[in-house]
């Protein structure tokens, strides 16, 4: 059995007991911390980046591969920085809460049939985006179809693995890892809400309707399904038809009797998000040859010629937020957004 040693977080002064060969990475979230950790512990992003003082494993040479030659002696990775005795350590500051992303866009007339809609009672609705980056929320008057307002998040989910693979790995691997992802991404939501709600003066109680569209693997941890099979051949979801759940299912706190509605997914790595695109935009419908192009953290893509579809999806977030690169992160401070020459 391993002895006991004690971690120190600063600033905080938070403090934790683990064992000998614990990651700090590991005692972080035992701490209640949300260190970031793209690649969720495999070394491989270089994100976890901490400062620390004390009883650590020496650094392997994965490790020494992602740190700089100017990080300094104390700087370490925190997922792969073992303890062995009494430590202190420091993550840089979060930039979580300085998180952007795009809150506004051309609009299109449809017809609003809201199932949620209670005659003589003031009633809303949400439509909810849920990304693998971030999670976005727009608040609906059911009765007349007027925008009430939207918020925006990071997706909780971030800290256990940036892109989809990562977290389906999580879910996969570590014990509870769906319960934890799916109480991650509902309290998120809630969050969203509950900011939504306050701003305008309403009820969360008043919110009869969410509909969700979202990317496969999300749509699965959402509703906590372990998602371990889109990522072996053949790659085939437990569900792509649209589903229907009450609130309390999912954790999320509306209305009682109100109801959460997950758009159709078309397969494993094409999600109901590109579908609810090309319903908004009627390109189903289009006669020329056209792209219709989704580039988020799962980038897709969907072209459509003589009226047939035809779509795939690639990693485009790795590429662009600094997953396995030097430079790179996501909409938030400090990011370059234009170069004036």
């Amino acid at each position: 059995m391993h002895d006991l040693h004690e971690v120190v977080f600063m600033p905080a002064d938070i403090k934790v007991a683990v064992p000998g060969g614990t990651s700090l990475l590991e005692a972080a979230r035992i701490a209640g911390l949300r260190p970031e950790a793209p690649c969720d512990g495999r070394g491989t992003c270089g994100k976890c980046r901490v400062l620390v003082e004390g009883n650590l494993t020496l650094p392997t040479e994965k490790e020494l591969a992602q740190l700089n030659s100017g990080d300094g002696i104390k700087m370490r990775l925190a997922c792969q920085a073992k303890i062995s005795g009494p430590v202190r350590a420091e993550f840089p500051e979060s930039r979580a809460d300085s998180f952007l992303t795009v809150e506004k866009g051309q609009r299109k007339a449809l017809k609003l049939n809201p199932r949620g809609y209670r005659p003589g009672q003031e009633s809303y609705g949400i439509a909810l985006d849920i990304g693998t980056t971030s999670i976005v929320a727009e608040l609906l008057d059911l009765a007349s179809g007027q925008s009430l307002g939207v918020s925006s998040c990071l997706n909780p989910q971030t800290v256990y693995g940036g892109d989809v693979l990562t977290r389906i790995t999580y879910a996969a691997n570590r014990a509870g890892g769906v319960q934890t992802l799916q109480s991650e991404v509902a309290g998120g939501i809630n969050r969203l809400i509950e900011n939504l709600c306050r701003t305008q003066g309403i009820r969360a109680e008043q919110v009869f309707e969410i509909t969700v569209a979202a990317n496969t693997t999300m749509l699965h941890l959402l509703l906590g399904v372990n998602p371990r099979s889109l990522a072996v051949a053949p790659y085939q979801p437990v569900f792509t038809r649209e589903t229907e759940v009450s609130p309390g299912t999912v954790g999320i706190r509306i209305a009682p009797d109100g109801l959460v509605t997950l758009l159709p997914s078309a397969s494993a790595f094409v999600g109901a998000d590109i579908i609810a695109g090309l319903l908004t935009t009627d390109f189903h419908h289009f006669k020329e040859p056209a792209l219709f192009i989704d580039i988020g953290t799962n980038g897709e893509i969907m072209a459509i010629k003589d009226g047939q579809l035809a779509g795939t999806s690639s990693a485009a977030g790795p590429a662009l937020e600094g997953m396995n690169i030097t430079c790179g992160c996501r909409a938030e401070q400090g990011a370059i957004e234009a170069v004036s020459i």
